[in-house]
C-alpha cells in the first residue's frame, strides 16, 4: 500500500474573516474597580507592548507612554481601555499572533508491504515493512519585550527623548516593543520512520500455537529553523552608540570587556515601526539565524509467543498463554551550535545521548468457573503476571487478576485488579535539560540569564500504579443493535 497527502497552511489569523477582527480573551486586572468582567472575549485585542516601541519607566518620566514613529518623531500612545502589561483592549497595533502559522503545512508519505508464506501448518514466514515521513512547515511567534533598557547616549534615541532625560537627570529608561519587523521564525520539520519485521508462527499441535519475531525501526526527527531570533545578540545590537561619527555597538568599542557574541556586531535601531529592518540586512542577519535540532532514536525488538488449551474445567477449557521479549532502545539528540549554547528565544536544545534495554517474561490464564448455569450464564476469572528487567532500573513486576460475570443474557459485569508501571524514558533518563532564556534587569543592566526546564535524572525507577475497574455491559435482548456499557 501506498498513501500521500499534502495541505496546504495558512499564513496566520488576518487570513480569515474572524481572525481579521483579533478576537481573543483578555484579562482585566481592574475587574474590582471598573465593574467589568475578570475575563473579557472581545475583538481588537492587540499587544501592549506597542509596534513602534513604548516607553515605560521610570516612573514619573514625562514621556511614559509615548511611542516612536519611522521618520524618528515622538507621539502619545494610543493605549487600549483595558491594558494587562501583555494585551491590551483596543488602541494601536497589532495581534501578538501576527505571522504565526494558523495551521502548518504537511506532506505526508506513506508505505506498507508484507508478504507471508506457509511451508506447512507448523512454520509460516512472515516480512513486514514500512516506511512514513512527513514535512511540517509553519511559522512562529515574534519577539516580544515588555522591557528592556536604552541609554541615554544611544545613537539612535530621537534628541526630544534624550533632551527630556537630561532634564530629569536619566541615565536610561526602560522601552517595550513587539517586535514585528524582524520576521516570523520559519520551520520545517520532517520526521522519517522506516521499520521492518521478520517472523514466524504456526501450530504445535491440537490447541497449541506460537509466534516469534525480530523488528528493527528507526524515527529520524529534524527541526531546522531560519530567521530565529537571538535575545543575546539583539540586546547587543540595540545598545548602539556613535565612536568617531560612526554608529557602532558599545561592545566593539575599544577597551570594552571580550565577548565572543560581539563578533560581526551590526547596530540596530528599534525606535519606529518599521525602524528594525530599516537597519539593514545585515543587522537582521546578525540578531536572526539558522540553526537545527535532530534526534534519532532507534528501537529493536524481538519476542517468543505460546498459546493454548492445556486442559478443561466443568465449565470449558483453560487458556494459557506465555513467552518472553527483548526490547533495546537508544537516543540521540544532536543540535547547532547556536542552539546548543542557547542563544534563541525557542528553538534550543542541548544534545545528549541515551540507552536501555529491557528482557521480560510473561504468563496469562482465563479459567471458566460456570456455563449456562441456574447463577451464571458465563464465569470466568482470568489473570496475568509479568516480570521486566530494565538494564537501569532492575527488576519489575506486574500482574493483574480479574474475573467477568454474566448472570442473565445481557447482563455481564467485570472486574479487574492489577499493579501497572511506567519505566522512565531515555530523555527522562538522561537529558541534560531544556533550557529558554529570561531577559533580568538589575540596576539599569540587562542580562539574558538562561534557566533549565526540564533536565534528567539515572537514578529514576518506573512509576508504579494500583488500578482497581470495575465496570458493566447491558445489551438488552429485546432491544437489537442498543449496547451499553
Amino acid at each position: 500500500s501506498g498513501e500521500t497527502a499534502k495541505m496546504d497552511g495558512i499564513k496566520d489569523l488576518y487570513e480569515r474573516d474572524w481572525g481579521s477582527e483579533e478576537w481573543m480573551i483578555v484579562t482585566n486586572p481592574n475587574y474590582a474597580t471598573n465593574n467589568l468582567p475578570a475575563n473579557i472575549v472581545a475583538m481588537h485585542v492587540l499587544n501592549a507592548n506597542g509596534v513602534g516601541g513604548r516607553i515605560t519607566g521610570p516612573a514619573g518620566f514625562k514621556l511614559n507612554n509615548y511611542t516612536f514613529n519611522d521618520d524618528g518623531t515622538i507621539r502619545p500612545y494610543q493605549d487600549g481601555s483595558i491594558n494587562n502589561g501583555t494585551y491590551q483592549l483596543g488602541g494601536e497595533g497589532l495581534s501578538r499572533n501576527a505571522g504565526s502559522s494558523l495551521v502548518p503545512g504537511i506532506e505526508r508519505y506513506v508505505a506498507y508491504g508484507r508478504a507471508s508464506f506457509e511451508f506447512s501448518e507448523a512454520l509460516t514466514l512472515v516480512l513486514e515493512g514500512g516506511y512514513a515521513e512527513t514535512i511540517g512547515t509553519f511559522t512562529g511567534g515574534l519577539p516580544n519585550f515588555t522591557a528592556f533598557t536604552i541609554r541615554n547616549d544611544n545613537a539612535f534615541l530621537p534628541q526630544a527623548v534624550k533632551d527630556a532625560m537630561a532634564e530629569k537627570g536619566l541615565t536610561s529608561i526602560t522601552v517595550s516593543k513587539g517586535v514585528y519587523d524582524v520576521g516570523n521564525i520559519n520551520f520545517k520539520v520532517r520526521n522519517k520512520t522506516p521499520h521492518g519485521t521478520i517472523g514466524i508462527e504456526g501450530a504445535l499441535g491440537g490447541s497449541w500455537h506460537y509466534d516469534a519475531h525480530y523488528s528493527y525501526g528507526e524515527n529520524h526527527f529534524r527541526s531546522d529553523f531560519t530567521n530565529n531570533f537571538s535575545p543575546a545578540l539583539w540586546n547587543l545590537a540595540v545598545d548602539a552608540v556613535n565612536y568617531n561619527g560612526q554608529i557602532i555597538c558599545r561592545s566593539r568599542l575599544p577597551g570594552a570587556a571580550p565577548n565572543p557574541l560581539a563578533e560581526g556586531c551590526v547596530p540596530v535601531n528599534i525606535f519606529g515601526p518599521n525602524a528594525v529592518s530599516a537597519s539593514g540586512s545585515a543587522a537582521l542577519a546578525y540578531v536572526n539565524r539558522s540553526d537545527f535540532n535532530a534526534v534519532l532514536y532507534k528501537q529493536h525488538a524481538a519476542g517468543v509467543n505460546v498459546r493454548g488449551e492445556p486442559f478443561s474445567t466443568w465449565a470449558g477449557p483453560v487458556s494459557v498463554a506465555f513467552g518472553g521479549e527483548y526490547r533495546k532502545e537508544s537516543q540521540v539528540l544532536t543540535a547547532g551550535p547556536l542552539a546548543t549554547a542557547s542563544r534563541f528565544a525557542i528553538g534550543n536544545a542541548t544534545p545528549f545521548s541515551g540507552k536501555f534495554d529491557v528482557t521480560e517474561g510473561y504468563l496469562e490464564a482465563i479459567v471458566p468457573l460456570a456455563r449456562d448455569a441456574s447463577f451464571a450464564r458465563t464465569l470466568d476469572i482470568n489473570g496475568a503476571i509479568r516480570y521486566a528487567d530494565y538494564s537501569n532500573s532492575g527488576g519489575q513486576t506486574t500482574w493483574k487478576v480479574g474475573g467477568v460475570y454474566e448472570p442473565i443474557d445481557g447482563l455481564r459485569f467485570r472486574v479487574t485488579r492489577s499493579r501497572d508501571i511506567r519505566a522512565p524514558a531515555i530523555f527522562e533518563l538522561f537529558s541534560p535539560g531544556s533550557s529558554t532564556n529570561t531577559a533580568l534587569t538589575v540596576n539599569g543592566v540587562t542580562a539574558v540569564i538562561p534557566q533549565n526546564r526540564t533536565v534528567g535524572n539515572e537514578d529514576l525507577k518506573p512509576e508504579r500504579a494500583d488500578t482497581l475497574t470495575l465496570g458493566v455491559v447491558v445489551q438488552p435482548t429485546g432491544v437489537p443493535g442498543l449496547r451499553m456499557s
